[in-house]
């Protein structure tokens, strides 16, 4: 069944082969609560973006992804 409860923050890899599980995962995370969320390419652990986004925003980066190496968005509520 997964994760049901809201937590205040939490990460999820995505491969550039599982976009569609990564962009799942937030719709889960919407059922959960309000979130905002920012990202990270590679294994740099440094947010992309000095603002939080939307999740709306955050799956249009998602969808644009073009690249071949995983990354992590990371979500906290609000």
């Amino acid at each position: 069944m997964g994760l049901t409860t809201p937590l205040p923050a939490l990460s999820i890899e995505f491969f550039p082969t599982t976009m569609s599980q990564a962009t799942r995962c937030l719709n889960l995370i919407k059922k959960m609560g309000k979130y905002r969320y920012n990202w990270s390419f590679r294994e740099t652990f440094v947010y992309n973006n000095p603002k939080w986004v939307d999740e709306r925003e955050m799956e249009e980066i998602i969808s644009g992804y073009q690249g071949f190496k995983s990354g992590d968005i990371y979500a906290k509520i609000i």
